[in-house]
């Protein structure tokens, strides 16, 4: 198996570009978090002030996604909580949660990790605060019923906060947290572990996220290059440059 590029950047009109993501590689995401950063600031040379972010098809991933969602706001924001299964037997108050903002070095990991050793690990993970974006209030966000787990957790956070326009349809609805156990004869087993929420207490799992603006693709015009969901996000942040679109002002 050859593991798919997990970033890659285009310009794809004047001040405009295309960052898509196909998973959120590391258990951690430190190493996704440099090509990301690195991918950002080439679109920044290029003078891209508004950006398209693809997440149609991303298979999830790791704590990544929460580098991503860092860029999409300037300060400290909830990004959603963890909840374990033993917390979700004995009862919590979400308020309660200790809240971690995602490390950016390993010694961060390491301090964090020692910090839950033997404690219950259910959190509120922040964003970190990396300060103003150039293309901030000009984001547009693509997905399809093929975005999972990571991916919609980011989706869920940049809606919930309207720091972009969701366009395309309604993702997988695929976030539990889960491990594989190994039960013999080269099989394993994958239980849930902790269930996700946004920050607002809503659930994604076997719901989704509800695009801003629903734009359905046909195969036989994507085999002649016709991209309806991507002609949708150039039109928002075209006519919209500023601030979240409504769906109701843009027709497929």
């Amino acid at each position: 198996m050859v593991p798919p590029k997990s970033i890659s950047t285009s310009v794809i009109a004047s001040g405009m570009g295309l960052l898509r993501i196909t998973w959120f590689p590391g258990s951690m995401g430190l190493g996704f978090s440099k090509l990301l950063d690195a991918s950002i600031a080439i679109l920044g040379q290029e003078g891209c002030d508004r950006l398209i972010i693809d997440l149609r098809g991303n298979i999830g991933g790791g704590l990544g996604f929460a580098r991503l969602a860092s860029y999409l706001c300037r300060n400290q924001m909830p990004i959603g909580y963890s909840v374990s299964r033993r917390r979700q037997r004995t009862g919590y108050n979400p308020g309660e949660l200790e809240r971690v903002v995602y490390p950016n070095s390993w010694l961060g990991f390491a301090i964090t990790l020692a910090r839950f050793a033997v404690r219950d690990k259910s959190i509120f993970l922040m964003t970190q605060g990396i300060g103003p974006q150039t293309f901030h209030r000009k984001v547009a966000l693509l997905v399809n019923e093929w975005t999972n787990s990571a991916a919609e957790m980011v989706t869920s956070f940049a809606s919930e906060n309207k720091l972009a326009t969701i366009i395309g349809t309604k993702t997988a609805g695929n976030v539990l947290g889960a491990n594989n156990y190994r039960v013999g004869g080269g099989y394993s087993l994958r239980l849930p572990v902790f269930g996700w929420y946004t920050a607002s207490g809503t659930t994604v799992e076997g719901q989704g996220v509800n695009p801003d603006i629903t734009v359905e693709v046909h195969p036989e015009e994507l085999s002649k290059g016709i991209d309806r969901q991507l002609e949708m996000a150039v039109k928002v942040l075209t006519t919209a440059p500023e601030g979240r679109a409504q769906a109701a002002s843009f027709e497929p």
